[in-house]
């Protein structure tokens, strides 16, 4: 490690919620062996990931959820078959690479800070709790998949 900071360059499993250390991906690749509802936790003991300039790849067969905001000036990039649940807030600044399989928003995650990319046959659901207002803005090209659940 260097300077405490563990630089992951290759990933596969999830993610400890005991870890002390500060964790950052850069050019990481994260690869879930089971679907995790708590694969990133929103957990006080596990600190706020930060994104570096190589950014994050979710490649993943299962479907995982990133509870804990994640920050920084790194992309992240969704690939695999799967869903990527994400909630919460993220404060990172290098946007999202929906690459294939679905990317899902719970109601209260707030992404102010990015820009999302589609590729033809991903999908994006945007979940919301009735009663409670959906503020989000999105452009609509061609083979481009939105939901609301």
């Amino acid at each position: 490690m260097k300077d405490s900071v563990a630089v992951i360059s290759k990933f596969v499993g999830s993610i400890a919620a005991t870890t002390s250390s500060p964790i950052r991906f850069d050019g990481a690749v994260l690869v879930p062996k089971a679907a995790a509802t708590d694969f990133l936790p929103n957990s006080a003991i596990l600190p706020t990931p930060t994104l570096g300039a190589g950014g994050l790849i979710v490649s993943n067969s299962y479907d995982v959820t990133i509870a804990k905001g994640l920050v920084g000036s790194g992309k992240l990039v969704k690939e695999g078959d799967a869903t990527l649940t994400l909630t919460g807030t993220h404060t990172f600044t290098g946007g999202i690479d929906l690459r294939k399989g679905t990317l899902a928003l719970d109601p209260n995650v707030s992404l102010a800070n990015s820009t999302l990319t589609m590729s033809g046959g991903a999908t994006l659901k945007l979940k919301f709790t009735p009663g409670v207002g959906l503020q989000c803005s999105l452009s609509s090209h061609t083979n481009k998949n939105f939901g609301i659940m």
